[in-house]
This record gives structure tokens, C-alpha cells and sequence, in this order.
């Protein structure tokens, strides 16, 4: 396989080998599934793959996003689905002759958005397409597309990395990085360690600036929960942020942040020593250290902190489904409530 192929994809090996096996012989299948977590790489994978086989043509506006032959269907903001229209839509373009490229590439994110009607609707395309016609799937978890789109569209998962080797690149390519390493490693560390395996996660993580707010934010919810008062939790609430995806990089941390008070939780019960306490210190994700975790865990007893982790969790997934924004954050009130007996 050409060295050049897929050189701005890290990792990912097998599909690197997959696809360039596939290109060489011309048999890159017509539909692609591509499932991983966002900042996996997906949205780059599909972005060489089409540029790999458009040659050198056009390669500049398929990289910015202007040539007219890459077709990208997204999920509409504040709506909970892709509907039957948008995919009716893709059947009517597709049969249409391409202008720029040698052919035409639809790319569908949330692909597992698209109603039940709207992915049957896309069926007899995937079924029979139209000479030099592709279409890319884009997903977080493959399984939420019906099984007939699936059983018509190879799944390609994207690779996720261990902490080491997510560091290490990091430090070798990245400067924000290498900034933080001088300046502020615990920073560094807790973006490697909150990106669940991903490289462009933990890279969003160290240019934004939602850490100190989604922190603060943590530590309102735990002293309004533990204090038992309504209104300050409302306050908290409401003081979340309305943009769907920086709410769910909060819910994110404040995920972490209810493990990081499981963690010291179930570790001293056992064991208050000295070494036990460094070694909840290397293990925190959120918390600076275990003195500051201490403060907040005591207000909480292991199953309450299970069952608010579980409320996170919850709204972190409704907001994966598009649910509406304020209605997520009283359901998580209402969850967190229950969920501390309040």
C-alpha cells in the first residue's frame, strides 16, 4: 500500500490494510458502516478514503468541504432523527451524474439517527446501486442501525488506544501537549485519561476550556445533592450549558468525576493508609488529589453514588438520542434526587 494512503489517520492499522488492499483491486464496497466514539477518526478515515479514490482530483475541496460530488447528510440541530425526506433526498442525487469527481460519495453522520422509515428507504440503493455511487455510515455503535442496512454494508470499527500510547503520540506530534507537559500535566493527563481510547477526544479536551467549568459544575451538583436543597440544584441545573455537544462534554466529567468518588469510596473502606491514599491519588481522573475527593465522597454512600453515576449515564445517552435539552437536564434532577433519597 502506497505510504502516503490514509497518512493523516493514526493508527488503525487493519483497516489501513483493509481499505488499500481494496483499493489496489477496485473492490471498495459501495456501502460502509463506520462505527467509534466521537474523535475516533471516523469523519478522517472517510475523508482519505474518497480522496484516495478520487486520485489528486478536487482534492482540496473534498478536504474543505466544497466539492459537490461529497454529499453530507447530518443530523438537523435540535432534532431527534434523520427522517425518510433527507433519505429520499440521497436516492434523488444519487442517480444524478457526477460534476467534479469520477463519482459521487454520500457521508451520513448519526447514521444511527435515521428513523426506521428512512433507513428502509436507503435500502434498494445499498441493495442495487448506481455505477460509482458510495455511501459512508457514520456511527457511534453500528448495532443501533437495523440488521438489513447492516447485512448490506461491511462494518469498519475504529481502533481504540490505551492511555500510553495515547500520551505518547501526544507528545511527539501534538504542541498543546507538550505545553501542557511543561506547564500543566495534570491537565494533560486527566484529557488522556477522560477521552475513553480516543485521540481526537483527548486533543479536544486540551483546547477547550470546558474542564474548569464541567469541574465546577461536578462539585456544585455534589454540595446541593449532599446538602439536600432543591433550589440549589435547580440553580446548577440551569446553569448548564444549552449547546448540546459542550452538555455532553460536561456530563462527561461529571461522570468521571462521581467514579473518582466510587474510587476513594471503595478503596478506603478497605484501607486508610498512607500508600492507599497514593494510590488513589494516581488513579483520580477529575479530582486533584484524594483530599479534595474526600471532601465531597463524604456526603454520599456507594450505592447513592452508583445510582447518580447511572442518572449521568442516562442523560449523557438522551442527549446522544437528540432529546430535548431542558427536559434532560429536569430528568437528571429528578434521577439525581431519587437517586440520593431526596
Amino acid at each position: 500500500m502506497n505510504s502516503s494512503l490514509f497518512s493523516r489517520l493514526i493508527g488503525n492499522d487493519k483497516i489501513k490494510r483493509y481499505l488499500g488492499d481494496a483499493l489496489r483491486q477496485e473492490t471498495v464496497p459501495h456501502a460502509l458502516i463506520i462505527e467509534g466514539a466521537r474523535g475516533s477518526g471516523k469523519h478522517t478515515l472517510v475523508t482519505e478514503l474518497i480522496c484516495a479514490m478520487s486520485g489528486a482530483k478536487n482534492e482540496e475541496k473534498i478536504r474543505n468541504g466544497t466539492c459537490v460530488d461529497v454529499i453530507v447528510t447530518e443530523l438537523p440541530p435540535d432534532r431527534k432523527s434523520i427522517g425518510v425526506e433527507a433519505a429520499r433526498e440521497i436516492r434523488r442525487r444519487a442517480s444524478i451524474e457526477p460534476n467534479d469527481l469520477d463519482g459521487k460519495f454520500f457521508v451520513i453522520h448519526d447514521a444511527a439517527a435515521l428513523t426506521l422509515q428512512a433507513q428502509n428507504a436507503l435500502l434498494k440503493i445499498l441493495e442495487e446501486p448506481y455505477e460509482g455511487v458510495w455511501f459512508f455510515l457514520l456511527t457511534e455503535n453500528a448495532s443501533e442501525i437495523i440488521p438489513t442496512v447492516r447485512s448490506r454494508a461491511p462494518t469498519l470499527t475504529m481502533q481504540r488506544f490505551g492511555e500510553a500510547e495515547i500520551l505518547s503520540y501526544l507528545l511527539s506530534e501534538d504542541s498543546t501537549a507538550q505545553r501542557f507537559q511543561r506547564e500543566n500535566p495534570d491537565r494533560l493527563h486527566f484529557a488522556v485519561r477522560r477521552c475513553g481510547g480516543s485521540i481526537g477526544l483527548a486533543q479536544k479536551y486540551l483546547r477547550g476550556r470546558a474542564d474548569d467549568s464541567a469541574m465546577k459544575a461536578a462539585e456544585g451538583l455534589f454540595e446541593a445533592l449532599s446538602a439536600g436543597d432543591p433550589v440549589r440544584l435547580l440553580l446548577c441545573l440551569e446553569a448548564l450549558p444549552s449547546d448540546r455537544e459542550k452538555l455532553r462534554d460536561e456530563m462527561d466529567v461529571v461522570r468521571c468525576a462521581i467514579r473518582d468518588l466510587l474510587l476513594f469510596k471503595t478503596v478506603t473502606m478497605r484501607e486508610a493508609s498512607d500508600s492507599t491514599m497514593e494510590r488513589v491519588n494516581r488513579s483520580l481522573i477529575c479530582f486533584a488529589d484524594a483530599e479534595q475527593a474526600q471532601r465531597h465522597a463524604a456526603g454520599f454512600s456507594v450505592r447513592c453514588l452508583l445510582r447518580m453515576e447511572e442518572a449521568v449515564r442516562c442523560a449523557g445517552d438522551d442527549l446522544g438520542a437528540n432529546a430535548n435539552i431542558a427536559n434532560t437536564k429536569q430528568s437528571l434532577g429528578v434521577r439525581l434526587r431519587a437517586a440520593c433519597g431526596k
